[in-house]
């Protein structure tokens, strides 16, 4: 498996933007920056589940077909928000497919438009500053990663999560 790669560009993502976002329940992660000074209204984000797009999403996850088992969640993180480094749990995704190991667990983070300054992805010690639309980046299970939108713009990104074949 690569670490990152790019898909063709098959969505308009108008639809993207429309979508029912809900602000994600699971800020556990944060609580440790919250005890060094960083306030908790920062570090928060949207986000939309599979059951509530509404609209296909196949001709893109068939770009993915390395995986088993594929979730997916649209990300929408508005300007001064971000979520510091962390290592995801994956407890849901692991609870709905009945895993006991996250070892086989893969995370992509799909990009939905091209990157403006100021938005920023960092996979372990790598940060990620330039993408375009349909650009990729994957990491294994617990690997830290953190999101920052320190731009004008809202940042939208596709969250497709499912294990190694």
């Amino acid at each position: 498996m690569q670490n990152f790669g790019k898909t063709p560009v098959s969505w308009n993502i108008e639809n993207f933007k429309k979508l029912p976002y809900k602000l994600d329940p699971d800020l556990i992660m944060c609580e440790e920056y919250v005890a060094v000074g960083h306030h908790l209204e920062s570090m928060k984000f949207y986000n939309c589940f599979e059951t509530d797009i509404g609209f296909p999403l196949d001709s893109i996850v068939k770009n993915f077909d390395f995986l088993s088992n594929i979730r997916i969640a649209v990300n929408l993180f508005t300007p001064g928000q971000y979520i510091p480094l962390h290592s995801d749990k994956y407890e849901r995704f692991s609870k709905l497919n009945k895993l006991s190991n996250l070892d086989s667990v893969v995370r992509i983070i799909l990009m939905l438009e091209d990157n403006v300054p100021g938005q920023f992805l960092q996979i372990e010690d790598k940060v990620i500053y330039s993408w375009q639309a349909g650009d990729w980046f994957a990491w294994k299970s617990t690997a830290q990663h953190a999101f920052y939108n320190f731009s004008k713009q809202n940042r939208y990104s596709l969250q497709i999560t499912g294990t190694l074949n």
